[in-house]
């Protein structure tokens, strides 16, 4: 630990101290949140300290950005109580923000493109579901849309990123769901003739994709 660092965490170790003191001494009475919110972004302070001495390793900034997230959400909540409906919406987009992070500082990472757009795409969820834009009804859709998207975008990098030409066949499939639980909500078509339907069409994109392929 270099002398910067340990003066960073000595800091933060004082004013957990000082704070646990004044509470302790009815000063602080009834500021138990305040408290752990404190804790929580002097956790994310420490893993960030952990990433900046050693940005090879990118791991400390998933930690870090969670407690940083929880202890913002923490504070907001305390003086903004509607605050909390949005928190787990800013809980799943700033790990997609970290995910995002790693692919675009070594795009050989493409991996991180399947986590990112999961959380991107939770994160859509609750945050539709806490404002009420959207029934609850088609979160399924919003759900199986994102992770065909996800891997769609991932195969749209076949020719930057060798070996991913699998990458279509599972976002077909979800883009696929995605669109039967739609239909099946929206119910204007016969349920008992929806997935023969879509198998067919299943069916035709595998036959159009191995025509092109041959060509």
């Amino acid at each position: 630990m270099n002398q910067k660092s340990g003066a960073y965490i000595g800091a933060i170790i004082i004013i957990i101290g000082v704070l646990a003191l004044l509470m302790n001494i009815n000063i602080l009475e009834n500021f138990d949140n305040l408290f752990g919110g404190v804790l929580l972004l002097a956790g994310a302070l420490v893993f960030f300290s952990l990433y900046h001495r050693n940005r090879a390793q990118w791991w400390p900034l998933l930690p870090g950005t969670v407690f940083a997230v929880l202890g913002v959400g923490v504070f907001l909540d305390t003086f903004i109580p509607f605050a909390s409906d949005l928190l787990g919406a800013a809980f799943m987009y700033a790990i997609f923000a970290v995910f995002g992070f790693v692919f675009n500082r070594d795009r050989a990472s493409w991996w991180a493109i399947i986590p990112a757009g999961v959380f991107f795409t939770l994160g859509t969820i609750v945050l539709v579901d806490s404002l009420d834009l959207l029934d609850s009804d088609l979160n399924g859709v919003v759900f199986f849309l994102g992770l065909g998207l996800t891997f769609f975008y991932l195969w749209s990098l076949r020719h930057e990123i060798k070996n991913l030409d699998w990458a279509i066949w599972p976002a077909g499939v979800l883009l696929a769901l995605a669109l039967f639980v739609y239909l099946n909500q929206v119910r204007w078509m016969r349920e008992e003739l929806i997935f023969p339907l879509l198998i067919i069409l299943v069916g035709v994109i595998i036959i159009v994709l191995g025509t092109r392929k041959k060509k």
